[in-house]
């Protein structure tokens, strides 16, 4: 018999993407030479947030993405979220090379992700011992807010060493529990100060960190 607790419920963000160019060294006319580079671009359906990248290698040695939000028309506004991550751990090899990848957004560099319209994917794969690479089945999950909050209570305790939490009891809704810690807060608050002020009454006799012996009194035995 197994546990049964709240799991993470996803929404998959919609998006469009074209076909994944190869880029290549030198002009048309003359002489190019492959750079073992590809990029490509996923647009999204509706600007939104994304906390999950997965996909299927397909010979890529290394991944860079970028990543650009809705109001951003220049190339310096695009922000790196992964670099150069090595999908094989030998590109000359097979390890790796047909595996499945999935990236949460804990690993990404920059984890502003909100209000995302473009991203840009970067296939490196230096070898010459295959003649094609790329990536397939892309996906792109977002994380529902809309769940409950013992879900994410749950989620939180799985990411933390430290706290384990194995059962939940229903928990108040979320305004009755803010309003509840809003008051716990003031309480704290009300207490440091009067702490503070107790503290001040009785000030310590010291000067320059050393006490003045004529203001330090002993009992009589």
């Amino acid at each position: 018999m197994t546990e049964k607790h709240p799991s993470k419920q996803w929404l998959t963000v919609g998006f469009e993407t074209k076909n994944q160019i190869r880029l290549f060294i030198g002009e048309r006319s003359k002489t190019q030479f492959d750079s073992g580079c590809k990029m490509f671009d996923l647009f999204l359906k509706d600007p939104f947030r994304f906390d999950e990248i997965s996909f299927k290698n397909f010979y890529t040695g290394y991944l860079t993405i970028k990543v650009k939000e809705k109001y951003s028309n220049s190339d310096n506004e695009w922000r790196i979220i992964l670099k150069r991550f090595k999908l094989m751990p030998d590109v000359h090899g097979e390890s790796g090379a047909n595996q499945t990848f999935c990236f949460c957004k804990d690993m990404f560099l920059d984890q502003e992700l909100d209000n995302i319209s473009q991203l840009r994917f970067i296939l490196q794969q230096p070898s010459c011992n295959w003649k094609d690479f790329g990536i397939d089945d892309i996906k792109l999950k977002a994380v529902n807010m809309d769940q409950s909050i013992e879900a994410l209570f749950y989620e939180w305790s799985k990411r933390s060493d430290k706290i384990k939490i194995k059962n939940f009891e229903k928990l108040p809704p979320v305004q009755m529990l803010s309003t509840r810690l809003q008051s716990l807060w003031l309480l704290c608050n009300e207490a440091t100060k009067q702490t503070t002020n107790k503290t001040e009454d009785n000030p310590r006799f010291d000067i320059d960190g050393s006490y003045d012996v004529n203001l330090l009194s002993t009992n009589q035995p």
